[in-house]
């Protein structure tokens, strides 16, 4: 009978097989107690080359029944003179960032991606450095070495002479964990796929082309999935008797001291028991059919090759081919070359004993191997384009086979017109089970940043059958103004470009980074939009009606008729009929950008709409008009420029080879991601892109003739008319107030917004150690602020915590700053300083330009004195981080002061904006006027 598990248990038999196949290395070892597998023991070895002697320190892992929501409390059993190492109830706390559950911040903190492997290959790298081995509180290293000999472990029996768990050979270190690669099944679908499957009645299709009803064989088959026979189900009685509470083993704390606890798992089922189960899925997850899993008849990918076709090479023999084909040292690039010279020498590049020597010889070392002898393409494939990595959930460790995978989605719904304006796929290399989001609640990714939907992607055909109701559901609920809870195919017209459209704005103001997992984002995203498009057929025709009316008049592209163009320019990319080259299209689609580019110029300088109100019988070329254009209209060229090259690089115009379906097909051997070529590619023309500075630039990336500069005076100067006709703006409008009441939060991590224009509160938060053999040192925070005059105003300190008060009488409830003071814990020679700045409180006063975030060593101190010092700018409504210093690399710790950002408006009630500065100098608060000075100056950088 198959027992349903927590998703603890489930996680940690999968952690203890994985350690068990694949050992971090020969001085660190762990494993479950045989009596409970939320109670694991390990031991690390530890050489120190001072004395020349190696001695073995014993550890336990505490596991809580939420993880891996929650890390395990990691406790040595003897003393070791580490800074972070705390005396605790029954042993010794280690302190590592990684098991810290209470850091909220990005890439800090504990992760559910994170593993025993993890915790084991941080535990040994972050122990083993003897120069770190230095801790007063704990004794000397020889103290730790005796200890470490007497210990013997009343649990599990471990000591010197004979530790438990052993640690592993080299030979098991070494081992290669080698993974069975078959290649996804591929199913190409022709333009008359619709008619075939509703012949089939597989889908019965209303008059109006778009109402849809599963049929019979697909509700039966649903039944099948969910539902169990009867025979397989055991009598209620029985399963009642036989299922057992696993999360009773872990999750009573016992609190030593505040901030530090120990969790402790009773006793229940022991590790040997466990292994003997037979495993139910989660009741959430949708994992393939038997059938599916099971090895199936490959499609015929190639026509069969009569020998008559093969002119003089019919007389060579077959495998006589394949040798020279081997030995003629050919790259992946050659044999490819090499296939499209004629069907017949086609059949012997596609052969699958070619592809398994050829792999052998490229990738001696690999660790994957094909399950078929037809499957060595596909190893080679993924082999050669980093793909290796199986298709697992970071959450629950669970691949494609056993459950829905998908992606961490994030979203914003625009308060006035109740739509959703950006859904941001937040991390494209995190791939989500179903049950890990829908039965786990998993809220956050590896690197602790924060979703709130989920999004199944297309992995290879039979994965997007399983996923198709889940990601129906997801375009149901991106589409709440529509204010129904069915689905429509129409939906997938209006989220997939919007979450197309929301990387490349990101991407283009700099908000994510331009990496690897940007552009295969993209891509995946373009291939789930293939998939849909081709499964329901009648998409097809509404595209490129679209497209033929925004072409066809100005009408059909103002922004009633067409509110976001970014949004429109993702259905290029699987328009069968219609490409950026298309006459008229291009001249339409700038023309509209520039339009609805003006009240964006006309913010940053009024001149922009300096133009008569009539056109002209002649322009003058006006080289400072087209200035004015440059900067405000920058990220709205890069984006035009991002979609025009990405349409390019899938299909250079309608029926050519490189059609999009060909593409989509292509990357399905990777899980629907693009070659490593392509996507190194075109990480290098997005570099060029985000370099772009002139006007000749912009059209040449956008591949169109590079107008004469008074005609592009002309062209900007009528978008100016046209945009006052088409009421983008009117007359006298108070362009400052564009954006006043706020912007999406997921477009605060762009360039574009230092602050947001809402910024309520902002923190600064500092943070610093000091050697626990010395004395306590302070790196002091404050926030100074300075009028318009640059003359001092007020500020906040460890000595005078609030200030900037709005009424004398009243300062405590009335202050617009509020410093903490000092907060220091000697347990770990540690302190830390928060600031909160109240925005709103400020915005009124008349006396304040700028507020300006400083850090200096107290004293006779110096910033190099300082261990770890960290301090960030957040803002606490979104826990965006909107500045941060890093003192590695200013090279200036022989300073005593260093001046972090400035906070500035250029009016009373304007904008506020945020510059980094990281400014090093001689100034403390025992002289605070010379610490003033040298704010002063670093305002007057700025303006």
């Amino acid at each position: 009978m198959a027992v349903q598990l927590p998703s603890a248990t489930r996680r940690l038999l999968q952690d203890y097989r994985d350690i068990t196949l694949h050992p971090v290395s020969t001085a660190v070892t762990a494993a479950p107690t045989p009596a409970n597998i939320y109670e694991w023991h390990g031991n690390l070895s530890l050489f120190l080359a001072s004395t020349n002697s190696t001695f073995t320190i014993h550890f336990t892992l505490l596991f809580p029944s939420s993880y891996p929501a929650a890390p395990p409390s990691l406790l040595l059993a003897t003393r070791l003179p580490h800074e972070n190492v705390l005396t605790a109830v029954g042993g010794y706390k280690v302190c590592l960032d990684m098991l810290d559950e209470g850091l909220e911040m990005e890439y800090k903190g504990w992760s559910r991606a994170y593993t025993v492997r993890s915790i084991l290959m941080q535990l040994e790298a972050f122990l083993t450095d003897e120069s770190e081995l230095v801790n007063a509180r704990l004794g000397t290293l020889e103290q730790a070495r005796q200890d470490a000999v007497r210990y013997v472990c009343k649990k599990c029996g471990s000591r010197t002479a004979k530790p438990w768990p052993a640690f592993p050979t080299a030979e098991a270190v070494n081992r290669r964990v080698v993974r069975e690669v078959k290649r996804p099944r591929i199913v190409k679908r022709d333009g008359n796929l619709g008619k075939k499957e509703e012949q089939k009645g597989k889908r019965k299709v209303g008059d109006d082309g778009w109402s849809e009803v599963s049929s019979k064989r697909e509700q039966a088959e649903m039944k099948r999935r969910k539902g169990k026979s009867k025979e397989d189900a055991p009598p209620a009685k029985e399963e009642k008797k036989k299922l057992v509470d696993f999360s009773k083993a872990a999750g009573r704390v016992m609190v030593i001291k505040p901030g530090h606890q120990i969790r402790q798992a009773p006793k229940l089922l022991e590790l040997a028991d466990l292994e003997k189960l037979r495993i139910a899925p989660p009741e959430h997850a949708r994992p393939a059919a038997p059938e599916d899993m099971q090895e199936q008849p490959r499609d015929i990918y190639f026509a069969s090759i009569e020998r008559s076709h093969a002119g003089l090479f019919a007389k060579l023999p077959y495998e006589m081919m394949l040798q020279i084909l081997l030995s003629g040292g050919l790259s992946a690039r050659d044999v490819v070359n090499l296939s499209l010279t004629c069907r017949h020498i086609h059949s012997f590049c596609t052969d699958g004993y070619f592809w398994k020597a050829f792999f052998q010889r490229c990738y001696p070392n690999s660790t994957l191997v094909a399950s078929t002898l037809d499957d060595w393409l596909a190893a080679f494939a993924q082999e050669s384009n980093f793909a290796g990595s199986e298709m697992r959930c970071f959450a629950s460790k669970v691949t494609m086979d056993e459950d829905v995978l998908g992606l961490p989605v994030d979203f914003t719904v625009n308060p006035k017109t109740k739509q959703v304006d950006y859904i941001y796929l937040v991390d494209s290399s995190d791939l989500l089970s179903r049950t890990a989001f829908m039965a786990d609640g998993v809220r956050r990714t590896t690197w602790n940043r924060e979703f709130s939907a989920w999004c199944p992607m297309f992995l290879s055909d039979e994965h997007f059958r399983r996923a198709l109701p889940d990601i129906q559901e997801f375009m149901v609920k991106m589409s709440p103004e529509l204010g129904t809870r069915i689905f429509s195919p129409r939906m997938v017209l209006s989220v997939i470009p919007k979450m197309m459209n929301t990387l490349v704005v990101l991407l283009m103001d700099e908000g994510e980074k331009v990496s690897t997992k940007a552009v295969e984002g993209y891509f995946l995203l373009h291939r789930l939009f293939r998939a849909m498009v081709s499964e329901y057929p009648q998409l097809q025709a509404e595209i490129e009606e679209r497209i033929r009316r925004v072409i066809e008049r100005d009408d059909n592209r103002t922004k009633s008729a067409l509110p976001n163009l970014g949004n429109f320019l993702p259905l290029l990319s699987v328009s069968e009929k219609y490409s950026w080259v298309t006459p008229g299209l291009s001249r339409a689609i700038i023309g509209e950008t520039f339009d609805r580019g003006v009240i964006w110029a006309a913010r940053e300088n009024r001149g922009v709409l300096n133009v008569n109100k009539f056109p002209p019988d002649a322009v003058a070329a006006h080289d400072a008009y087209l200035k004015l254009w440059l900067e405000p209209s920058r990220i709205s060229r890069r984006l035009l420029a991002f979609h025009v090259r990405l349409l390019f690089q899938l299909r250079q115009k309608p029926g050519s080879a490189s059609s999009v379906d060909e593409i989509a097909t292509a990357n399905d051997l990777l899980y629907g991601r693009p070659p490593r070529p392509v996507v190194d590619k075109f990480q290098r023309t997005v570099q060029k892109i985000m370099s772009l500075e002139t006007w000749p630039q912009f059209f040449e990336a956008v591949f169109v003739p590079v107008p004469p500069m008074v005609n592009l005076t002309a062209l900007l100067q009528q978008s100016v008319r046209n945009s006052l006709r088409k009421r983008y703006h009117r007359a006298g409008m108070d362009f400052s107030r564009i954006q006043a009441s706020g912007v999406s939060r997921l477009l605060l991590r762009g360039q574009s917004y230092s602050v947001p224009p809402n910024l309520a509160k902002l923190e600064m938060r500092e943070s610093w150690r000091w050697e626990s053999n010395y004395s306590r040192v302070y790196l002091d925070a404050t926030c100074t602020a300075f009028d318009f005059s640059h003359k001092f105003v007020d500020e906040v300190t460890f000595g005078s915590r609030i200030a900037l008060c709005g009424d004398e009488e009243n300062r405590n409830s009335t202050a617009a700053l509020r410093h903490s003071g000092d907060e220091i814990d000697d347990a770990i020679s540690r302190g830390q300083h928060t600031i909160q700045v109240d925005l709103a409180r400020i915005a009124g006063r008349s006396n304040v330009k700028a507020l300006v975030f400083c850090m200096s060593a107290w004293q006779r101190a110096r910033l190099c004195e300082f261990k770890a010092p960290e301090v960030t700018l957040v803002d606490p409504a979104t826990k965006v981080e909107l500045a941060t210093y890093n003192f590695k690399n200013t090279g200036g710790e022989e300073g005593k002061s260093v001046v972090m950002a400035v906070l500035w408006r250029g009016a009373v009630g304007g904008k506020w904006e945020l510059k980094a500065v990281g400014d090093i100098g001689m100034g403390d608060l025992t002289r605070p006027n010379t610490l003033r000075e040298e704010m002063k100056e670093s305002l007057r950088k700025i303006w």
